[in-house]
């Protein structure tokens, strides 16, 4: 008897032998711009792989398998038109190689094509393999004393954020521990955000970046003004992202107390070239 599922999984496998060859590569990327070839290439298979099944099972029969595989050799050269090049990275800031940093750089690796949107960027602070993406900056990039006191910007984070274009952009990810998370994405792009915790500044460690021993009089008369206006604008703009991925499971469990969503934890990238393996 035919089984759906393993003529597709047949299917994928022989598309990806034959997608290793010059000639194929050549015929199916005419007229779709080299883009179609780059590393997010398996993303497709795995959107289109999903497809295939469900349309497959609704008659179950060799002839409309038969038409999957033209559907699949058509529909996939278009699905990958975008291409890194409709891909957009959002994160925080480029002031040194922290963790979120270390996220954003196998990020950049995956999508060496994409652009990456930022609040502001100390030039050489971060790793080459970031320094070599197509770097858009806010106005906080022009703001005095940016390299070292850009904190102080805090209330003006929000508006920085969502000042960025990103209507060209089909895929927006986004890497946030502060406000990157906020951006505003085309209505029909797919944001995903990888949280690193949500705004702590204004969340579960307030007290311990305003409180008494912490900020002066001045700094603390203003956050009760704008700590509640901030919250307030972290849990609306959580409904911008379509799909939150948590770093950790106690981040998870801040993302669900916070803005009221799920979130799957993946945990960060480990170099284990750092590391003897035992």
């Amino acid at each position: 008897k035919f089984s759906v599922h393993d003529a597709n999984r047949a299917l994928l496998h022989w598309a990806w032998i034959l997608s290793r060859f010059p000639g194929f590569r050549s015929l199916f990327s005419f007229g779709f711009g080299a883009g179609f070839w780059k590393a997010e290439f398996g993303v497709c298979f795995l959107a289109i792989g999903t497809f295939l099944p469900l349309l497959a099972n609704a008659a179950s029969n060799f002839r409309l398998y038969c038409f999957s595989w033209l559907f699949f050799v058509l529909l996939l050269p278009l699905m990958s038109n975008a291409s890194n090049r409709s891909i957009a990275l959002v994160h925080d800031w480029l002031t040194g190689m922290r963790g979120g940093e270390k996220v954003l750089e196998v990020l950049c690796e995956l999508f060496p094509s994409a652009t990456l949107f930022t609040l502001l960027h100390n030039k050489g602070s971060v790793s080459p393999i970031i320094e070599n993406l197509p770097i858009k900056t806010s106005f906080l990039q022009h703001l005095p004393f940016k390299e070292n006191k850009y904190r102080y910007y805090l209330p003006l984070f929000p508006v920085a954020i969502e000042s960025f274009d990103l209507r060209a952009f089909d895929f927006v990810f986004s890497t946030s521990h502060a406000v990157a998370k906020g951006a505003i994405p085309w209505p029909k792009a797919l944001h995903l955000c990888y949280c690193h915790t949500p705004m702590r500044y204004v969340w579960e460690q307030y007290d311990e970046y305003f409180g008494k021993e912490r900020a002066g009089i001045a700094t603390r008369t203003a956050m009760r003004f704008i700590a509640p206006r901030l919250r307030a604008w972290d849990v609306k703009t959580s409904g911008r992202v379509h799909w939150f991925i948590a770093n950790s499971n106690n981040v998870a469990r801040r993302i669900q107390a916070y803005y009221g969503r799920a979130a799957e934890v993946i945990h960060a990238p480990v170099d284990t070239r750092q590391f003897p393996l035992s």
